[in-house]
């Protein structure tokens, strides 16, 4: 039986064949991922996120350290810059410390907390007047902290209190070496002290080293060779009692102590 086109029935017949032909079937199908596809493109995405995101916390790491570091030396400047000013500016002036003994100029550690202790002199402006002051310092050594006492009056009383600041963290020891006029370094100072009875001054070592053991940094070394050459200044017993210099912090060529690359 033929079937007539011109019939609506048979329109609808022949467009049902031509769309059941693979041919056809082929060319309406729409481009696009199938599944497998797109778990590929995330698995690709997820190992370039993973591999950026390690590569700037690598980068942000790295910053945090060298910044860390350069702080460091930074704050290790500024004390070693701060105990150069001390030394030297050291004077010759012996005190009398709460319980009335008389102490040395300088006199290295004391006990187990202080590490040094001197009378240095430095500039104040008092209403107007710029004059010498005369005060008492000291280096302590509290935990991992490197501090100054300050005492505005040599010879104390009881309830004579230093003022403390601190000059460096993260500080595991610290040694202090005195070149006398011999030559030879030692660690105590002065070697010999009479005290009320001495017939003379002590004087001052020729050199001071100072060497400090940071964490995470090893040992710094700084050499001071005082400016009298270990004859020091005449001992007397005047100067103010008083005052507090506003000298300016020198800057510092503290390096790393070679002994401390091979640790």
């Amino acid at each position: 039986m033929t079937r007539d086109p011109d019939r609506p029935g048979s329109r609808v017949d022949a467009r049902q064949e031509r769309l059941s032909t693979p041919r056809e079937i082929h060319g309406q199908r729409h481009s696009g991922m199938t599944l497998i596809e797109l778990l590929i493109a995330m698995a690709v995405f997820a190992v370039i996120s993973a591999i950026t995101y390690g590569a700037i916390r690598s980068a942000v790491e790295t910053q945090r350290r060298v910044e860390a570091r350069t702080n460091r030396f930074t704050a290790l400047q500024m004390a070693m810059a701060v105990m150069e000013r001390d030394i030297l500016q050291m004077v010759d002036r012996s005190i009398r410390d709460e319980y009335g003994e008389r102490i040395p100029a300088l006199q290295s550690a004391r006990d187990d907390f202080r590490l040094m202790e001197f009378t240095r002199t430095g500039w104040q402006t008092l209403a107007g007047v710029r004059g010498m002051r005369l005060r008492r310092i000291a280096y302590a050594l509290e935990e991992d902290r490197l501090l100054r006492l300050t005492w505005n009056v040599l010879d104390r009383a009881e309830d004579s209190l230093p003022w403390s600041s601190v000059l460096l963290t993260g500080v595991e020891n610290v040694e202090i070496g005195y070149l006398n006029t011999d030559g030879e370094w030692v660690s105590e100072w002065p070697l010999e002290w009479m005290g009320e009875e001495r017939p003379s001054a002590p004087g001052f070592p020729r050199a001071i080293e100072i060497r400090i053991e940071l964490a995470g940094i090893g040992w710094i070394r700084r050499l001071l060779a005082l400016p009298e050459g270990g004859d020091g200044n005449s001992d007397s017993e005047s100067g103010s009692n008083s005052g507090s210099d506003s000298d300016s912090n020198p800057g510092s060529d503290s390096k790393p102590d070679p002994e401390s690359e091979k640790k």
